[in-house]
């Protein structure tokens, strides 16, 4: 599980306001989280003409989003590391991710930060990405059972195979690691059927599940989303060339966050 220097970054990152220094401390605190801010903001996609040699220069070139993510990205690689023969955890990652980014994407539309729903999509599923690193091989025959036929509730089959669905997981660790409250309904609560008192955070993880799910990187149960965030979900990915370009930056950042 999680060591606690990863779980009180975690706990910290996600606690608004994040100014630049508490970012820069929050990276110094871990040699490897370190040289990955480093290593992001000399990319290619980031680097400028001159390299960035220490991490007060690398947090603000990267800008708090994305140190956020990779500070984020790196903490869950200490769950489940994303190379592996097994597809299933391929697919859990960038599901992840891709809700990660319509989350950012959206923002405006629901009146969150683009931190905070980046953030909320990138962590709605760690429940998932628990229960694959516990039990791999079988989470991936779930999935491959669930994908080929939709009379298998893939929730409940969760409950079945490891008495515990992938909600409940999550919920577990919000409070081991004592992350703030308001990520615990995005994590917990994105299958439920959308209700009045739903907040922003979690109507943004729904639709940008929806969306996800519908350009190519499913889950293998679909988040409910009311008639209104359905209808938002489709505006989003339509016409083809919005959609591609979604799908043109969600692999971009699969590829900065977990291999670049």
């Amino acid at each position: 599980m999680l060591p606690t220097a990863a779980a009180e970054i975690l706990r910290r990152v996600h606690a608004e306001p994040v100014e630049i220094e508490e970012l820069v401390e929050l990276a110094s605190s871990d040699p490897a989280i370190a040289a990955r801010v480093l290593s992001r903001a000399n990319s290619a996609h980031f680097g400028g003409v001159v390299p960035v040699e220490t991490l007060h220069d690398a947090v603000v070139r990267l800008g708090t989003v994305q140190t956020t993510a990779t500070v984020t990205a790196q903490a869950l690689k200490l769950i489940l590391p994303p190379s592996s023969d097994l597809p299933v955890i391929d697919a859990g990652w960038k599901h992840s991710i891709a809700c990660a980014k319509v989350c950012e994407l959206t923002a405006g539309e629901f009146g969150v930060s683009p931190t905070a729903a980046y953030t909320a999509g990138l962590l709605h599923d760690v429940g998932r990405l628990a229960l694959i690193a516990r039990y791999p091989n079988e989470y991936s025959e779930l999935d491959l059972i669930v994908s080929k036929d939709e009379a298998f509730d893939p929730i409940e089959c969760e409950r079945r195979l490891f008495e515990i669905d992938h909600c409940q997981a999550g919920d577990i660790l919000v409070t081991d690691w004592k992350l703030p409250e308001k990520l615990r309904s995005s994590i917990t609560d994105h299958h439920q059927d959308p209700q009045l008192g739903d907040g922003s955070l979690l109507r943004a993880v729904r639709v940008s599940c929806a969306v996800s799910s519908s350009i190519g990187y499913p889950e293998p149960s679909r988040a409910g989303v009311s008639s209104g965030d359905e209808n938002l979900a489709q505006s989003m990915i339509e016409p083809q060339r919005r959609r591609s370009r979604i799908q043109a930056e969600i692999e971009s950042e699969f590829q900065r966050l977990l291999h670049g």
